[in-house]
């Protein structure tokens, strides 16, 4: 069910839609999310927690921030995906709180699984990915270092939708 639509709530959400168009614009033009973008958003969260909820307020912002990071972390720093993504999700998770984080995060990893497949496949680069994928398990190593890079704000965008329009989560 989603969250109730309260003031505080609408300007959480009109944030959150809008941060997240402009870094999948930004993401599909240049394959990077700026700190331009990242920093200020979540400084915003941890802003209209404080002013809706008080030190609760901040607390759940700073929670929320963290449960977005945290999603992120291995895959950002174990299997080179970019800090911008994890940058992102941390601040949305500030904004949106910790149960909006965890289900945006679950959403966006498994859209972005299928949209990997379909973005190799366009780039004619998936045989190439399964054959160093293979190569790395013969030599007993895990990685997902191929070199391509993939604009995952577009699943992370997927993740947020569904997250806003189905989950429970943003705080009031």
């Amino acid at each position: 069910m989603p969250a109730e639509l309260t003031d505080a709530n609408l300007v959480r959400t009109a944030l959150i839609v809008a941060a997240t168009a402009v870094a999948v614009a930004n993401d599909l033009r240049t394959r990077r999310i700026p700190n331009a973008l990242t920093l200020p958003l979540a400084g915003f969260g941890l802003s209209i927690g404080t002013a809706s909820g008080g030190l609760g307020g901040f607390v759940l912002a700073t929670v929320g921030c963290l449960t977005g990071a945290g999603l992120f972390v291995l895959p950002a720093t174990r299997f080179g995906w970019g800090m911008g993504d994890l940058k992102l999700v941390a601040a949305l998770g500030a904004v949106g709180g910790p149960l909006f984080a965890f289900w945006l995060g679950l959403y966006a990893l498994a859209a972005g699984g299928l949209f990997s497949l379909f973005w190799l496949m366009r780039q004619r680069q998936l045989a190439r990915v399964i054959a160093g994928m293979q190569d790395d398990l013969r030599a007993g190593q895990v990685s997902a270092r191929s070199g391509l890079t993939i604009p995952f704000a577009v699943p992370i965008a997927a993740g947020v939708m569904v997250a806003l329009l189905v989950s429970p989560g943003l705080p009031g």
